[in-house]
């Protein structure tokens, strides 16, 4: 099951003007909070987390990789079946024919470095890309938000909870780089040292309960003293994320399934257990959209 939300429990809690006391419903809100990321996903057909993987493909050309999804971060690439690892130096990363903005969809190599795009006895999955994947605008710019605290003791591989240095996830000052309070809360992804984490739950305003090795990354040892980061989504996919998240909240109070407008001298009467006109025109731009290519015969 993916755990990666777009909003926070927090974050909603505060759009609904609910008391950080009030924690009566929190376990119903954080469960619409991952319906409406998965709904979000399925909806724009792409997801908007950072997923950890190696993708296969197959040799075509010598100088061009076409991905079948968005890349983030390139870390790794192999060509001629695993028998040959390029250097990133001789890779240009693009989206379409622009060089400036990712995610990325094309690895080009560069015409000056000698290198080359092959394969060694078949041509099927001869290239890997290993990298983190989804769709984030100004990923390496903004993507990732200092937290402001660090480990306050050494984090053994695979547990199950973070013990936080300083003011926490409450308290005073326990506000991240951007003044945004608490500096972490459920929903939140981490990233200690190269591994991600899925705030599940939170225990006393000091700790984090949190699914380890998250995202495709993996387990290890994180000494004391470690930076610890937050992912910050794509900021109309948070936004719409806590609206979705407060529609669907308030269908479970007071469910209704339409409502009568008077124009002029007419009665409409107008559905509304479809999803708010507001959310769906902040997630339109982000739907993407399948085209089949169909060989000339």
């Amino acid at each position: 099951m993916n755990n990666s939300l777009y909003a926070t429990l927090d974050q909603a809690k505060s759009y609904m003007s609910f008391a950080s006391q009030n924690v009566g419903d929190d376990d119903k809100i954080f469960g619409f909070i991952r319906r409406a990321s998965r709904s979000i996903d399925k909806y724009c057909r792409r997801k908007f987390y950072p997923q950890r993987e190696t993708r296969y493909y197959n040799y075509r050309f010598g100088d061009v990789l076409k991905l079948d999804s968005e890349l983030l971060q390139l870390d790794t690439l192999t060509t001629q079946n695993g028998g040959e690892t390029i250097d990133l130096s001789a890779v240009i990363l693009q989206t379409g024919e622009n060089y400036n903005y990712g995610p990325w969809d094309t690895i080009v190599l560069r015409s000056d470095s000698g290198s080359q795009f092959n394969y060694s006895g078949t041509d099927q999955k001869a290239n890997a890309v290993v990298g983190f994947w989804g769709y984030r605008e100004n990923y390496g710019e903004e993507a990732w938000v200092n937290t402001g605290t660090s480990l306050a003791g050494s984090y053994a591989a695979s547990g199950t909870s973070l013990s936080l240095a300083g003011a926490g996830s409450a308290g005073v000052g326990a506000s991240d780089v951007n003044y945004d309070a608490p500096r972490i809360s459920p929903g939140d992804l981490l990233m200690v040292g190269g591994e991600m984490f899925n705030v599940v739950a939170g225990s006393g305003p000091n700790q984090s309960i949190v699914i380890p090795h998250s995202n495709g990354t993996s387990a290890n040892n994180h000494a004391s003293g470690t930076a610890i980061y937050k992912y910050a989504p794509e900021p109309d996919i948070n936004w719409t994320t806590i609206r979705l998240t407060s529609w669907l909240y308030g269908q479970g109070m007071s469910p209704y399934e339409s409502k009568t407008a008077f124009i002029q001298l007419g009665t409409i009467t107008m559905p509304t257990n479809a999803i708010s006109s507001d959310i769906k025109d902040r997630l339109d731009r982000f739907r993407k959209t399948t085209l089949v290519i169909y060989p000339d015969n």
